[in-house]
């Protein structure tokens, strides 16, 4: 503690004076309060347990290709995502796109330095099989770093997109139901606008009366339904 009770952080440094060695008599002692280095320190590692948490709980990960020492570094996150075994230490981007799913690595196999700097952002969605055999879809953004005209670094975030996936392909097929049921029903189903403006049209419809969809859609479904004498009152209502 200080003269004034504040408590702080300190680093305690003794160098001997040349000379004393052996008895020590001469020794410089030098206090340096560090209290900000270690504040500072507890907020990075903070900062860092929270980027970790979030993402966990987005089910995101990420990896970083460092030019100068020819490196990539992979997130926490990453490897649970595809599942590398504990002993893979820094996984290469190689054995990384080995899990690619093969219809999609052609969207993810190009690490060419042509291919980036002509394409220094990119936006990907593939699929991957993890080392249990789980397919998952994936969305990564890839960015290049370049300095002075020479790309440093490559940074990659990527997200577990399955759920979503799975979802949309949910409601794409139930829509493919529900359209399905709507053209093979044998009852004519028409859909309009808040205009009466024909939307939809089915097989039933044409048959019952007479028109092709091709021929009422974006008309009003009055002036084909109605009789003409009935249209004519219509006009002076």
């Amino acid at each position: 503690k200080t003269l004034e009770g504040e408590e702080i952080n300190t680093l305690v440094k003794f160098n001997v004076v040349e000379g004393s060695e052996e008895t020590l008599e001469n020794v410089i002692v030098s206090v340096e309060n560090i209290t900000d280095k270690i504040q500072e320190r507890n907020k990075l590692a903070f900062s860092e347990k929270r980027y970790k948490e979030v993402q966990k709980i987005a089910k995101m990960g990420s990896w970083e290709y460092d030019f100068a020492t020819k490196k990539i570094y992979w997130s926490d996150e990453a490897y649970l995502l595809i599942g590398f075994k504990s002993e893979v230490k820094n996984p290469t981007a190689e054995y990384y796109l080995s899990f690619v799913h093969a219809d999609d690595r052609h969207l993810t196999n190009d690490f060419s330095l042509d291919f980036f700097i002509k394409n220094p952002k990119q936006n990907l969605q593939y699929r991957i099989i993890t080392t249990e055999g789980e397919l998952k879809y994936i969305s990564e953004n890839r960015s290049t770093i370049v300095v002075n005209g020479r790309i440093v670094k490559i940074i990659g975030i990527f997200q577990d997109i399955t759920r979503q996936k799975k979802t949309e392909e949910l409601l794409f097929n139930s829509n493919q139901r529900l359209k399905d049921q709507f053209n093979n029903t044998p009852l004519a189903s028409i859909i309009w606008d808040a205009d009466f403006k024909i939307l939809e049209w089915n097989n039933a419809a044409e048959r019952i009366f007479g028109y092709s969809a091709a021929e009422v859609l974006g008309k009003e479904a009055k002036d084909l339904l109605t009789p003409t004498h009935l249209l004519n009152e219509m006009r002076y209502l």
